[in-house]
């Protein structure tokens, strides 16, 4: 397989439990809307992924890559369905291109709205799916790739109890070729309070729970409904952030499930200083609390790395990681 040869002689040893990984992935970023974009690579950013942006985000400090994937137009209509070869041995290279850094990959399934509108009838297909990225990528260091069983699933289509049969399910299916892989699991849709209330944790060491948060919306979309919804920082307004994320700190410390905080960010038309006060803000909450985290970086509205001239939103870098822009982030 061409991945033995492609990852081999990194020189890791031993598989980490979740706790361990969640360490080891500490500050991360997305490489959004370019693979998620339903048309294919090109179609949403208008470049493609480049090995350079490997090296920018390692220099930056970051640790690991989210690679968001929308798979579905890439999918045969036969059953079983197919991964398009070329399609896969694209993710693939980029995969590659980020392990070669020593960046940890998160690896999902992202815009497949043909199983999230039906995730009861289109279980055994979702099924399929999963067993040829986990066999593709099965000779990946598992401590350099993590899979993400599916984002954000649509609260109108599925249930709690079948969102733990889906995720028993796709674990099973990772299992049989991936034993000692970590793998990331939800609740339904990207819903913090969902998460504490529902979330139903597989007995496996090396099972993360997610969940994303974009609070206060209207402050973060850029679109506030009033001055005060236009500048974010005041102690009342981080005491309201920290409502949402201290219940999800008591529930992984009661259930020994680390946490990963797979997307945040803002709209650049926020203003700017209170744009990086945000993502000091939390940044170092998730930190404390012991939670990997990984910025929203869509390219476009919301990029903090400019994906054309190479250059970041230094004010965001210094945000996030204090000591200097390019300094190494500690891991939490």
């Amino acid at each position: 397989m061409l991945l033995t040869v492609l990852f081999a002689g990194h020189g890791f040893a031993g598989s980490p439990t979740a706790r361990e990984e969640v360490i080891r992935m500490g500050y991360g970023i997305n490489l959004g809307n370019i693979f998620d974009a339903p048309d294919g690579e090109g179609t949403w950013w208008h470049g493609t992924a480049q090995p350079a942006f490997f090296d920018d985000f390692k220099a930056a400090g970051f640790q690991h890559v989210r690679l968001p994937v929308t798979w579905a137009k890439h999918l045969t209509a036969t059953n079983p369905v197919s991964v398009d070869p070329k399609f896969m041995a694209r993710i693939a290279e980029v995969v590659n291109q980020a392990v070669d850094r020593h960046l940890v990959v998160v690896l999902n399934t992202m815009h497949e709205e043909w199983f999230k509108k039906d995730p009861s009838g289109q279980m055994k297909q979702f099924e399929d799916l999963w067993r040829q990225i986990a066999t593709r990528f099965k000779a990946v260091p598992d401590e350099l790739l993590v899979f993400e069983v599916l984002n954000e699933s649509d609260a109108k289509a599925i249930t709690a109890e079948l969102t733990t049969d889906m995720n028993t399910r796709i674990l099973k299916i990772i299992r049989e070729t991936n034993p000692t892989r970590c793998v990331i699991i939800g609740a339904v849709g990207d819903n913090a309070g969902r998460l504490v209330a529902e979330l139903k944790v597989p007995p496996d060491d090396r099972v993360i729970a997610t969940y994303h948060c974009y609070d206060p919306w209207f402050f973060v979309c850029g679109e506030p409904r009033n001055p005060a919804e236009a500048m974010w920082g005041s102690p009342a307004q981080q005491a309201d952030y920290l409502r949402i994320m201290d219940p999800i700190k008591q529930w992984s410390a009661a259930g020994k499930v680390p946490i990963y905080l797979g997307e945040y960010g803002t709209s650049r038309k926020c203003d700017p200083a209170s744009r990086s006060n945000y993502y000091g803000f939390v940044s170092r909450q998730a930190a404390a609390r012991g939670f990997a985290q990984a910025i929203w970086d869509d390219g476009g509205a919301m990029w903090i790395y400019n994906r054309e001239t190479r250059q970041w939103d230094t004010n965001i870098l210094h945000s996030v990681f204090p000591a200097a822009a390019g300094a190494p982030a500690k891991s939490p």
